[in-house]
């Protein structure tokens, strides 16, 4: 119960209340259903840039984003930052 009532007391607090709708953020592509695994794949195996993202921001695999400006696989990506 004391749970509860600290989870409702924070989530009520606008101090904590996200000034964007979570689509406007940067966990965007990540919204629809789709499935990625952490298999470390080349950029010229994934998909998709939300592929990318994925192996980036939720893998962690900073491989793919050699030159650390956010954007990971550029030629799939272009100029889009996760």
């Amino acid at each position: 119960m004391f749970r509860t009532i600290l989870v409702l007391a924070f989530i009520a607090d606008p101090a904590f209340a996200d000034p964007k709708p979570l689509a406007e953020t940067a966990f965007a592509p990540f919204l629809t259903a789709q499935t990625f695994s952490c298999s470390r794949k080349t950029c010229g195996q994934m998909r998709s840039c939300a592929e990318a993202c994925h192996a980036l921001v939720v893998c962690g695999d900073t491989a793919r984003d050699r030159d650390r400006d956010g954007i990971p696989c550029e030629s799939i990506c272009g100029n889009t930052r996760c």
